[in-house]
């Protein structure tokens, strides 16, 4: 994952506002949906409920000018493979 302390402009702000506005009213107004999908350049993506609450949480953020850095709560550990020494 890509991390940046670099802080949201003006534009990506208002932006990230505006977005975060629409998303969290189409949340609202359909509660049962467990997916989504979105259009990207012409493909469509189907993106998981919580990745658009997580998308949601992130815009909230970046809307008040907040650098945002995800960091995975869940993975496991790699651990060396002793037989061949590699992860």
């Amino acid at each position: 994952m890509r991390a940046t302390d670099r802080l949201p402009d003006a534009e990506t702000t208002a932006l990230a506002r505006a977005s975060a506005t629409e998303l969290s009213k189409l949340l609202a107004r359909i509660p049962v949906a467990d997916r989504a999908r979105v259009q990207l350049d012409g493909t469509d993506l189907i993106l998981p409920r919580d990745v658009l609450a997580l998308l949601r949480d992130i815009l909230t953020e970046m809307a008040q000018g907040n650098a945002v850095t995800i960091v995975p709560t869940h993975a496991e550990p790699k651990r060396p493979d002793p037989s061949t020494g590699t992860d």
